[in-house]
């Protein structure tokens, strides 16, 4: 079920599974199917959908048997079931899978348009949405060519090297990036910011962000100079 802001019981303890609520509405589980309320707690997407994830800029991903696609706010396909995995779209792209070899857990990551073109082909072993108008992606992950993070712009060229061992969104011009000395910060060149010194590092929001010194220590927050 739901609460609003003071703890008050707004749609009341009804589903098997339930997200939060993104662009006026929720997927929720009944039965073994999934579907989409809104913040009354309204049926407005009936559940025939074998998995569903939360709607951005316009459109859902959602699952039915074993391919995704996504939909708009009254459940009608706007890009047909056709890929293994849907991420969401932000700024206008999203990415998807095809390819999958579901033994070995690998598949070849791209991008569609939300006119449901492949904007950027498959070739990636895994990718992320795009924030501040890069997305990180992983590059490699074979026995001759060891996996690494690096970054794409939007037409799919790699701006950052995959060099490093994991990468977070860009965020107030910032990623977390990790090597073996640790995890750090990087700006849109790739450069270090702030060096590999954290064993965790979060995303920046409001000029701060979260870091853990020494594994098991204590957190706090630094600056974007790294105060």
């Amino acid at each position: 079920g739901f609460i609003d802001p003071n703890g008050k019981l707004v749609i009341t303890p009804q589903f098997g599974k339930s997200s939060s609520f993104s662009e006026g509405l929720a997927q929720v589980q009944v039965g073994v199917k999934f579907g989409y309320i809104d913040v009354g707690g309204n049926m407005m997407i009936t559940p025939h959908f074998d998995e569903a994830n939360g709607f951005s800029e316009g459109l859902a991903a959602v699952c039915i048997g074993q391919k995704w696609g996504y939909v708009d706010n009254t459940g009608a396909f706007m890009i047909p079931p056709e890929f293994d995995f849907a991420g969401e779209f932000n700024e206008g792209l999203a990415p998807i899978a095809l390819a999958l070899d579901r033994e070995r857990g690998t598949a070849n990551w791209g991008y569609v348009s939300k006119a449901g073109l492949l904007a950027i082909k498959p070739q990636f072993s895994q990718a992320r949405s795009f924030s501040d108008g890069l997305a990180a992606v992983e590059v490699g992950n074979t026995r001759d060519h060891p996996a690494g993070w690096g970054f794409i712009d939007k037409i799919g060229r790699l701006v950052i090297p995959a060099s490093f061992s994991w990468v977070e969104s860009f965020s107030e011009g910032l990623a977390s990036a990790m090597t073996v000395n640790g995890r750090g910060y990087i700006d849109k060149t790739g450069n270090w910011v702030i060096q590999p010194m954290y064993s965790n590092a979060g995303e920046f929001s409001g000029g701060l962000a979260a870091v853990q010194i020494g594994n098991g220590g204590k957190y706090a927050y630094i600056d974007k100079q790294g105060n």
